[in-house]
């Protein structure tokens, strides 16, 4: 879990494809998703900012423990966000 907080506050979005790789080879490690969603949320990617996911999570009325249920929509949202966002970045 230490890997993946210090990759949210240095905010590498360079670490994405492993992440993502990572997450096909351990399905069941679900942090990497959350880890990915801060990623998002840093960026100030405006996409994933007008998703539903965002404004569950870190919209106006959240709070510290809100959340979102697992669904292979939500993983697929995720992971596709991600990929989005790394090649935008990479593409600056």
């Amino acid at each position: 879990m230490n890997f993946k907080t210090a990759l949210i506050e240095i905010d590498a979005w360079e670490s994405i494809p492993f992440l993502l790789s990572f997450y096909q080879k351990n399905p069941n490690d679900k942090d990497i998703l959350t880890t990915l969603l801060q990623l998002l949320k840093t960026s100030n990617f405006g996409t994933f900012e007008q998703s539903k996911i965002y404004n569950k999570l870190y919209g106006e009325n959240t709070h510290s423990d809100s959340w979102v249920n697992f669904s292979s929509a939500n993983e697929e949202y995720i992971v596709e966000s991600a990929q989005a966002l790394y090649k935008k970045r990479q593409n600056k």
